[in-house]
């Protein structure tokens, strides 16, 4: 049982307290998506923006990670989340380290951003326990060998891919429910 960005349901979304209540919950696997702030710095935000989830405003990446902290990412959802944080893949991946997988919807594409990734995932996580969400070809290779422990999920832009992902030995592929009944991608 996998809890879309946290306990989304319960929580404001990709935040520290939805993980936690995901792992309260039982969930055996919480999602979280994945993005580079203006410093290089990895952190949790589902939208580019930041507009919906926070109080601030425009995109994510044009600051700096203490400066995304410093938002409000709880108040949107309810006022008793308050001061709730942008967390960091560090703090993610500590946080549900030997307690909850962990698989991470990567936003970003490129050699930096995926090895970046990889090292907090080391140095902070459990490669064992982590999903890999990979959107492209050179990434589900790149992360085959970066975190050859970790199991991937491909991300399919359209169902025409899905041979090409097979062949390059993803563990899953997310189909939309839609293309199994008209078979039309998006």
């Amino acid at each position: 049982m996998i809890a879309h960005r946290g306990a989304s349901a319960e929580r404001p979304e990709c935040t520290l307290s939805a993980i936690e209540r995901a792992i309260e919950a039982g969930a055996t696997a919480t999602e979280v998506d994945v993005r580079t702030s203006r410093d290089g710095r990895i952190y949790i935000l589902h939208d580019a923006t930041l507009d919906r989830t926070t109080n601030g405003k425009g995109p994510g990446s044009s600051l700096i990670l203490a400066e995304l902290q410093k938002l409000d990412a709880g108040s949107w959802f309810d006022p008793k989340y308050r001061g709730e944080q942008i967390p960091s893949l560090i703090e993610v991946a500590q946080a549900c380290r030997g307690r909850i997988d962990l698989l991470l919807d990567l936003k970003e594409q490129g050699d930096d951003y995926d090895r970046q990734v990889a090292k907090v995932i080391l140095q902070h996580g459990e490669d064992g326990r982590t999903i890999v969400g990979v959107r492209s070809i050179a990434q589900a290779e790149r992360f085959r060998e970066l975190l050859p422990k970790a199991k991937q999920l491909a991300l399919i832009p359209n169902t025409e891919s899905i041979e090409a992902f097979a062949d390059a030995g993803v563990d899953w592929i997310r189909l939309w429910p839609r293309w199994l009944k008209d078979g039309n991608d998006p």
